[in-house]
């Protein structure tokens, strides 16, 4: 590819607090770039998901455990209370340039769609007291698409006049190449596999000959075998309420390996439908999933649905008694109050136990949590979605956590059921890794469906593996906690569960020269 030796970068790695997939794919990044001859890393941003300094702790270690030379880029993500200084005082400068392995590697770090004046400033006078340098990269985060015409347009004029004929940048977690004048910006994809677009996540190895920057994308994912074993291999669908179990739906269970069928359980005990479902899913060794209808609770909190709520875990527990048969107990859906989070929470989010309606609330889901068990039923609080700018309790992980501890306090044990879909569709921006490292090891259930952050429309089927959700990354998460939970396909059945079952499948589909990460291993 090149006379020099090659280099790696290496985008959007987003490394947490808490140890996640993230660190798993960056160190097998570097790892792999080593491997293939890399001298040296560019890391191109965000390499933390946010300022906190057990992030950069983290993150440190991780470059530092390689023994590949590492030179970073400061992005949004690195900034602490509007400062850089945590960055600073982890990685050095925010703009630096350095001679390695026959480069010159000039890094101008971004905090946002802009570059300072200083900063430019900075740029040419480097580049004027240089010798001019055929084989100078400059690095930076954000993607000169979204500067301003004037920002934009000084940066390249700057490169054009010095001989700078290649600016890597990042941020979009997706690959572009776009060319102004003489400089070509090479975007490059995310290695993180929550956030890459449009294709695996992965890293890219880079090289100059003859002043052309020649680049080859290594795509990065998990082993068939472990999408099989912890998502493809668990899927579900839920039949409409008005719907038999006919014989269409049993051939899509036998064609895509279904292995649960969640209920709509509404408490109406002349409910034959779903009891002809229960039965029918049963006889075809499916595993049965209940969903119960939304306790319901005024802002004093008051339980205004008692009855049925009784009525319908009673009516769960008798068709498990009657069809189905479970090797452990079968995981009941169960809705947290959707009242607004300020009526429950502080502006934290944290549950305000003090408070008279909270108190109702909490024992209101004593009771249920009792009724379930004593039906033999495992208790699966689900998460809301907030759609509007009033934010529904539910939404955040610390919803959900605190008020599974009170039921825990009183020697219930609780889950929770992952409703994908509602956390992508919601205004409130949590972000898949918050609520696996929050919820993860007590998941007993995960809801599958497509959620549009801009429209808020839910409940669509699955037909992009790398668009809102990154299907990859929440396999990998499955794997690396060991949960094997039933996958339901909330979806119309016949024609969305077959669609969305067919794009998860290609998960397991060989991806040529890919470097496979083995998430099990425990970190470190």
């Amino acid at each position: 590819m090149s006379t020099l030796p090659l280099f790696a970068v290496i985008a959007d790695a987003h490394i947490s607090r808490a140890p996640g997939i993230q660190d798993r794919f960056l160190e097998a990044a570097l790892t792999d770039a080593k491997s293939a001859g890399a001298s040296f890393a560019v890391i191109a941003g965000d390499l933390v998901e946010d300022g906190h300094h057990s992030s950069f702790t983290n993150a440190k270690a991780i470059l530092s455990a390689s023994g590949l030379p590492c030179y970073p880029a400061i992005g949004n993500k690195e900034v602490s209370q509007n400062s850089p200084q945590r960055y600073i005082s982890n990685f050095g400068p925010t703009y630096y340039t350095v001679q390695q392995s026959g480069y010159r590697l000039i890094v101008l770090g971004t905090t946002e769609f802009t570059i300072p004046q200083h900063k430019l400033r900075w740029l040419e006078e480097v580049l004027a007291q240089t010798a001019p340098h055929d084989n100078t990269v400059l690095a930076t985060h954000h993607y000169l698409e979204r500067f301003s015409e004037n920002d934009r347009g000084a940066l390249t004029d700057i490169c054009g006049r010095y001989g700078v004929r290649h600016i890597i940048t990042a941020h979009r977690h997706r690959m572009e190449t776009t060319q102004y004048g003489p400089v070509t910006e090479h975007m490059l994809q995310a290695v993180d596999p929550d956030k890459a677009l449009g294709s695996p996540p992965g890293f890219t190895l880079c090289g100059i000959e003859r002043g052309r920057l020649h680049t080859r994308f290594v795509p990065m994912s998990i082993s068939a075998d472990l999408v099989q074993r912890h998502l493809t291999g668990q899927l579900g669908f839920r039949p409409t309420r008005d719907r038999a179990f006919d014989a269409s739906l049993v051939e899509l269970a036998e064609r895509y390996g279904f292995r649960h069928v969640q209920l709509t359980i509404s408490g109406d005990e002349h409910d034959t439908t779903v009891e002809q479902q229960a039965r029918a899913a049963t006889d075809c060794g499916l595993q049965l999933v209940g969903h119960l209808p939304s306790p319901q609770f005024d802002i004093t909190g008051q339980w205004l649905n008692r009855t049925q709520m009784h009525k319908s875990i009673e009516f769960f527990a008798e068709l498990l008694a009657r069809t189905a048969v479970h090797s452990s107990e079968a995981p009941a859906i169960l809705h947290p109050p959707k009242l607004p989070a300020d009526v429950l929470c502080d502006r934290y989010g944290r549950l305000l136990t003090q408070r008279v309606c909270v108190q109702r609330v909490i024992e209101a889901y004593v009771a249920m949590a009792g009724w379930m068990q004593q039906g033999k039923m495992a208790v699966a609080l689900e998460n809301n979605s907030s759609k509007k700018l009033r934010l529904t309790f539910g939404a955040l992980p610390s919803h959900l956590t605190d008020l599974s501890g009170e039921l825990r306090q009183r020697s219930f044990d609780i889950g929770y059921c992952f409703d994908i879909g509602h956390v992508k569709a919601s205004v409130v921006q949590t972000q898949v890794a918050e609520w696996m490292a929050a919820i993860g090891d007590r998941l007993l259930a995960l809801h599958l469906h497509s959620g549009d952050p801009h429209s808020h429309v839910t409940h669509d089927p699955v037909t992009e593996l790398y668009s809102t959700t990154r299907w990859l990354g929440l396999a990998a998460w499955l794997a690396q906690l060991q949960v094997v939970v039933p996958c339901v396909l909330e979806v119309p059945v016949s024609e969305g569960a077959a669609v969305s079952a067919q794009t998860l499948h290609r998960l397991t589909e060989p991806i040529p020269e890919a470097v496979y990460v083995d998430v099990e291993l425990a970190p470190g």
